[in-house]
């Protein structure tokens, strides 16, 4: 185990134990425990710092109780008073086990800081129920605890005044420790742009200040800054994955959100505020002496009455100059191995929506069924679905934080839109992915998204089967179905993933 006693003994006694990441040694966190006991030693606390050996060098779950009190035996032996409020403290895997051992000892605990982590979701929805109060450091730079993962558990958490979340600009997620990274970290982590003492310093500055705080020692106005400093970057991301209509954020309540019981017969009581984007696209320029009003519901997009559900299909309605169209989305995140990943809530892998697929009412029938037009299906060759999504991309790039669009700018691999490509029936359109192939473009690398569409002519019956059409099957005509890029992915592509080396594979993320 490695024991840390203040250097100076003068001070108000606390002790801290901070558990480790996996595959990375307790010494690894030597600089940066010596930090913060120097940080803390200028708030007046003197300050017992320990963490435990792990064989591996990976913590689990089974013993943390007697190794915490290992820990604790040494601090009493090295001289820390009985009372001493006691923190915990933990990186990365470690913070998963922790905290759950952490809110067992309720108020035995006097704070909990995660590095590298966050508060799980199990903690967050429906309600927020965690009572140890809790600093959340994650960096901005972090490619494995992402930073739209801080964002989400700090869009929870803004009313909790005891559990602040912090984004460290310029930092990543080994510079919460020091030394070599291990394989996966080395591997998956992105480049940090602040030296290794800088970020050690600053993580030491706002922890200290959240041990003094706690103690009584401090108005908390270094935390207080720097969650201040935070908002650009976390009101950016809350902003964008608003936007999309997520079920991590302000749409739970959609299929594959955590309340998708609130779906009635494949409706839902959410919707996605960017799709009506795309119906825009398509027919406000059709019809600029009409007011144009676009409705949207997350719904089952393959409901029909055969699984029990309804069949929600765009329709449109004029009323004298207004003209209304309802569209219905579903979102699709990610594939099996990511979900898997995404239910361990280990932030690792994206949390945003791959795509946003959305059932759209045609150019060709808005103008013939909704304004009394006589136009042909031509109207809907333009790449209704490319346009919207170019807008997503570029919605993402005004409103990320200055800095990190330039960084993007600078380092990232960029989005372009390839055009879209038509599938003939609804189970091809619904299981056909919005498409992301990297590709060379005049000798850089680039991220080719590409979206699939249905696009059905008005009389689309008529003209392909030549039968009267069954009371029970819906018009299939008058669609322009699009694979939407998400505006949260954008954004997340932009802060995370797109600026990560393109051979990087989801294979660990236990770290």
């Amino acid at each position: 185990d490695l024991i840390l006693p203040p250097a100076n003994k003068s001070g108000k006694p606390a002790g801290l134990v901070l558990i480790s990441g996996a595959q990375i040694s307790n010494t690894a966190y030597n600089k940066t425990m010596v930090a913060l006991q120097e940080a803390a030693a200028q708030k007046g606390i003197s300050l017992y710092c320990g963490s435990p050996w792990y064989l591996g060098n990976t913590p689990q779950p089974v013993d943390l109780k007697q190794r915490v009190n290992n820990i604790h035996e040494e601090f009493t032996k090295a001289g820390l008073a009985d009372g001493a409020p006691q923190f915990y403290a933990a990186h990365s895997l470690g913070t998963v086990f922790l905290q759950d051992f952490v809110a067992s000892l309720g108020s035995e605990a006097a704070g909990q800081i995660l590095m590298g982590g966050f508060i799980l979701r199990k903690s967050l929805v429906p309600t927020f129920n965690y009572s140890v109060p809790t600093l959340t450091m994650g960096a901005e730079l972090d490619g494995l605890a992402r930073v739209t993962r801080i964002a989400e558990s700090a869009y929870h958490t803004k009313d909790e005044k005891n559990f602040p979340v912090v984004v460290l600009e310029g930092q990543n997620h080994m510079q919460f420790a020091s030394g070599d990274p291990p394989s996966n970290v080395r591997k998956h982590d992105l480049e940090a742009e602040v030296t290794e003492d800088a970020a050690h310093a600053k993580i030491a500055s706002v922890g200290a200040d959240f041990l003094a705080q706690r103690m009584g020692l401090s108005s908390g106005d270094v935390v207080a800054a720097e969650v201040s400093s935070s908002q650009d970057i976390l009101k950016a991301i809350a902003d964008a994955y608003e936007m999309e209509g997520s079920r991590r954020f302000n749409a739970p309540a959609q299929v594959g959100g955590p309340d998708e019981k609130s779906c009635v017969r494949g409706l839902c009581p959410t919707s996605s505020p960017w799709a009506p984007t795309a119906q825009q696209v398509i027919s406000q320029s059709a019809v600029p002496d009409y007011s144009l009003k676009v409705t949207n519901a997350y719904v089952d997009l393959g409901g029909s009455p055969v699984t029990g559900k309804d069949f929600h299909l765009p329709n449109v309605t004029t009323s004298g100059k207004d003209v209304t169209i309802t569209t219905y989305s579903g979102c699709y995140w990610n594939d099996k191995l990511d979900e898997i990943y995404d239910d361990l809530d280990t932030g690792f892998t994206f949390t945003s929506a791959q795509e946003i697929g959305t059932k759209l009412y045609s150019r060709q029938c808005t103008l013939n069924v909704g304004v009394g037009k006589n136009v042909s299906f031509s109207e809907d060759d333009p790449d209704f679905c490319a346009q919207t999504n170019q807008m997503a991309y570029d919605w993402a790039l005004k409103h990320a934080p200055g800095k990190s669009a330039s960084r993007f700018q600078s380092k990232g691999v960029p989005f372009v839109f390839g055009a879209d490509v038509q599938k003939a029936g609804g189970p091809l359109f619904l299981n056909a992915r919005l498409q992301f192939t990297e590709k060379q473009q005049d000798g850089k690398n680039v991220m080719e998204v590409v979206s699939f569409k249905q696009a059905t002519e008005q009389n689309y019956w008529e003209d392909h089967f030549h039968v009267p059409r069954p009371s029970s099957i819906p018009d299939p005509g008058c669609y322009h179905y699009c694979k939407l890029l998400s505006p949260a992915r954008a954004m997340e592509w932009m802060l995370v993933d797109g600026l990560r080396s393109q051979d990087f594979e989801l294979e660990s993320v236990l770290i």
